[in-house]
């Protein structure tokens, strides 16, 4: 019971906090063999591949994680596996010489090793947050920066050891189920998400979570929604991606570091279906139109729905040469005249789009019949992507959201995290639509809820 309070003290999902663990659960094994089996039980419960030692080509970089899983006791405990892709020399310095022709024998090696653990059913990947697109490769020499080259290597590693262990002759092993990939880069790969290997580790995903990042750029982000990977990929995510996992998901968390799924890239859902479909997690997706949301709401089987800093996009200013590639859908937003909020740049066009959490919240309660936890809430600093029941359930003021392509570092201005107050324009000019819906919206989030409630009971 004590040792079970000790690793509950600390969310088991931070590799930071397995760490932790591990060090006050390494001496309990000392007390008695009753308190050594239940420590090694939560002590190797998660394994933690990280680069570790001295990083030179050779299996010292991965002492620990080796080390870990010559021990029987180890390998029988695992259950999930978290694999650091690159070490803090590499995101400090830049040191990537250990990818040569997109071979790193130490590190594969080591990812192989997962074949030799019967019992996991968790695979998370971990990449940095920072990541260079097809523009930057070419034409900006920042070395600290986590290659998109060894990304898809470390990728294709881990889904070939994953289809390996899978297939070895004469073993009994679990299926891997839960896959998780913190900081996946923006860019389509399409060879490899339709090559046979993708799909074959596909098929046996049940839960799938995503936290996506995009371009980094050095001197400020304010020209990266020009990037064509954030015109490319939410729609490679909807029409390739997914629908190799759609049969057998019962969870999915979609997550952006940025606002996505209105522009530059567009993400409707249409033609998604996950038919037993339990738990779905949104962050930082824009509803833009009245029928973008409704890929979310032909989710019949839905128990769970999460919105994780997600909004309505209220006022939108683009400009005509450099968003004529966008996929704009424009079908439910009223143009503004020239002039309007003191823009009178002679390439901007103005528009409103009058969508309210009003007409969501009762379309999530009228079309979702099982749906028995909603949470809507707006994230303080980072997203929610490892602990998304600590989602809150509040109508934050700032669940409106308004775009100007002609602003940075961001063109998505969100509201004011206390009043509600936004800016668009003239700085002068001023609006607040979470006010003008407050009544509407506050009605509808209580309906909802107590729907779920009722469906609880």
């Amino acid at each position: 019971m004590i040792i079970g309070q000790l690793f509950r003290l600390k969310s088991p999902r931070d590799p930071a906090n397995i760490r932790e663990v591990r060090k006050h659960l390494l001496p309990a094994r000392l007390v008695c063999r009753r308190w050594n089996s239940i420590a090694t039980e939560h002590l190797y419960q998660t394994l933690e591949l990280a680069h570790t030692g001295t990083v030179n080509g050779d299996e010292t970089g991965f002492e620990g994680w080796n080390k870990t899983l010559d021990i029987e006791a180890a390998r029988n405990a695992a259950e999930r596996v978290i694999i650091q892709s690159c070490s803090e020399k590499s995101r400090q310095f830049g040191d990537w010489e250990n990818w040569k022709n997109g071979e790193y024998d130490a590190f594969t090696s080591a990812i192989k090793r997962i074949k030799q653990l019967p019992n996991i059913r968790a695979i998370e990947l971990h990449f940095s947050e920072k990541c260079k697109g097809r523009w930057s490769n070419l034409h900006n020499p920042w070395n600290d920066v986590e290659p998109s080259e060894t990304r898809l290597d470390t990728l294709k590693a881990v889904f070939e050891a994953i289809r390996e262990r899978a297939v070895q002759p004469n073993t009994e092993v679990s299926t891997i189920q839960s896959l998780t990939i913190h900081n996946l880069q923006n860019m389509p790969h399409q060879e490899f998400v339709n090559s046979g290997l993708f799909k074959d580790v596909a098929k046996d995903i049940d839960r799938l979570h995503l936290l996506i990042t995009e371009e980094y750029n050095e001197d400020g982000p304010d020209r990266d929604i020009l990037m064509e990977e954030r015109l490319e990929f939410e729609s490679h995510l909807q029409r390739q991606f997914l629908p190799c996992f759609a049969v057998n998901l019962t969870a999915l968390t979609l997550n952006f570091h940025e606002c996505w799924g209105t522009m530059p890239g567009y993400f409707d859902g249409a033609g998604l279906v996950f038919p037993r479909l339990k738990t779905l997690n949104l962050g930082n997706f824009v509803i833009s139109n009245n029928r973008h949301f409704d890929w979310v709401l032909s989710q019949k089987s839905l128990e769970t729905l999460r919105l994780d800093s997600c909004y309505i996009v209220s006022h939108i200013q683009v400009d005509t040469e450099e968003t004529k590639e966008w996929d704009l859908h424009r079908e439910d937003w009223q143009r503004l005249p020239k002039g309007s909020y003191g823009i009178f740049y002679d390439n901007a066009e103005l528009y409103r789009f009058d969508g309210t959490w009003e007409s969501t919240f009762d379309k999530i309660r009228n079309n979702l019949p099982h749906l028995k936890d909603f949470r809507f809430d707006r994230q303080s600093y980072r997203p929610h992507f490892l602990h998304p029941t600590r989602i809150g359930t509040v109508l934050h003021p700032s669940r409106y959201i308004n775009f100007d392509a002609g602003t940075g570092p961001s063109p998505w201005l969100t509201s004011d995290s206390e009043t509600g107050e936004m800016y668009f324009g003239d700085y002068e000019c001023s609006m607040n639509r979470s006010e003008e819906t407050k009544q509407g919206d506050a009605r509808a989030f209580r309906d909802l809820l107590s729907a779920c409630h009722e469906r609880h009971e």
